[in-house]
């Protein structure tokens, strides 16, 4: 058993491993410490600021008429599938806001991404922040 805890064991930052339900806790604690929606404040903070125009977590109108059809093995039309966890499987994009995002991602200089999303407004004890935890 100790072998199989010792697995587990990594010194912090050496390693990244995805977790849902990390990505779940994320998205409530941003809800809770800002007073929004995960929707809304990605929107706001993330996606107008990177010119992701066509992206967002809510199922929108707008994306439900231009969303593609999804289907089953036998062809069948299947319906759309909206997540709770928004942060974990919920965005809605389009193959034009996917690529700008990867070409914002994939830039020479490495912190061009964060100078787009560096909000000039927030701070905390006059300290900048993207995301201000009080």
């Amino acid at each position: 058993m100790q072998k199989l805890l010792n697995q587990f064991k990594t010194e912090s930052g050496s390693q990244w491993k995805y977790s849902g339900g990390g990505y779940t806790l994320a998205q409530l604690l941003l809800e809770e410490r800002t007073k929004e929606s995960f929707a809304a404040y990605m929107k706001k903070n993330i996606f107008r600021p990177l010119g992701l125009h066509s992206s967002n977590y809510e199922w929108t109108d707008e994306m439900k008429a231009n969303s593609a059809t999804a289907y089953d093995t036998l062809r069948r039309p299947i319906k759309n599938r909206i997540f709770t966890g928004q942060a974990t499987a919920g965005l809605q994009t389009t193959i034009s806001d996917l690529s700008h995002f990867a070409e914002l991602s994939i830039t020479a200089d490495p912190q061009q991404l964060n100078k787009v999303l560096r909000l000039r407004n927030n701070t905390v004890d006059g300290r900048a922040c993207s995301v201000c935890f009080q």
